[in-house]
């Protein structure tokens, strides 16, 4: 009896559909180790961001010589505070005036908020003074954001609830001693079918708290 060489067209729909199925497995796969690999990714350069943001916060405030927590309304704590501090010159490394600097956390338009630095120059006044709570420059206006140097210092991360979870708190008893405290997270948008809108998910988050020594203040 002669055998049969080849297959058979069922063993080759068979074949064909195991192979559909594994390169389809194979294909989940690889966009789940994807999409790990770019959360991972936004949380390690969310983590940076805050840590470098506390970094910056902390040198400048080691030289303030005035400082203000702007109150608000329905919040506990502040989210937006104002110092003064002297400027060097590059050349000699010796102080050549002062800036008002402002931190602040801002919500842009899609509902994500950030922590923003912004600076203008304040002469040879080391004290802040009345006219200096209307500094408030606009980080959509590119005009105010050249002018004032207006620079965000959170990355690929949300901030959560400025004034609450989020704050600075000068210390009462010790007024050169301040603290931060970042919450921040990463998020995406996800769509609502029924209504077409999206909504911003908050995802992993990570705290850093810390405490800054204001230690040149004019107490």
């Amino acid at each position: 009896m002669k055998s049969q060489k080849g297959f058979t067209l069922t063993e080759l729909l068979v074949s064909i559909t195991l192979l559909a199925g594994l390169t389809g497995l194979g294909l989940r796969l690889y966009l789940q180790s994807e999409q790990a690999l770019k959360i991972a990714e936004s949380e390690a350069n969310m983590q940076q961001s805050a840590r470098i943001a506390i970094t910056k916060i902390a040198e400048e405030l080691r030289q303030a010589s005035d400082y203000f927590e702007v109150p608000f309304d329905g919040l506990p704590q502040a989210k937006e505070i104002l110092f003064i501090r002297p400027v060097h010159d590059h050349n000699s490394g010796q102080v050549s005036g002062n800036i008002l600097v402002r931190y602040w956390f801002h919500q842009n338009t899609e509902g994500v908020y950030s922590l923003l630095r912004a600076e203008k120059n304040h002469g040879s006044e080391t004290h802040l003074n009345t006219s200096d709570g209307e500094f408030e420059p606009d980080p959509e206006k590119a005009s105010d954001r050249e002018s004032f140097k207006i620079t965000p210092l959170i990355r690929e991360a949300t901030v959560i609830e400025p004034g609450k979870q989020s704050y600075f708190q000068q210390n009462r008893s010790q007024l050169n001693l301040v603290t931060l405290r970042l919450v921040t997270a990463t998020y995406g948008y996800v769509r609502n079918p029924q209504s077409a809108q999206t909504k911003l998910e908050v995802k992993r988050r990570f705290r850093l708290d810390t405490t800054l020594d204001a230690r040149n203040l004019n107490l």
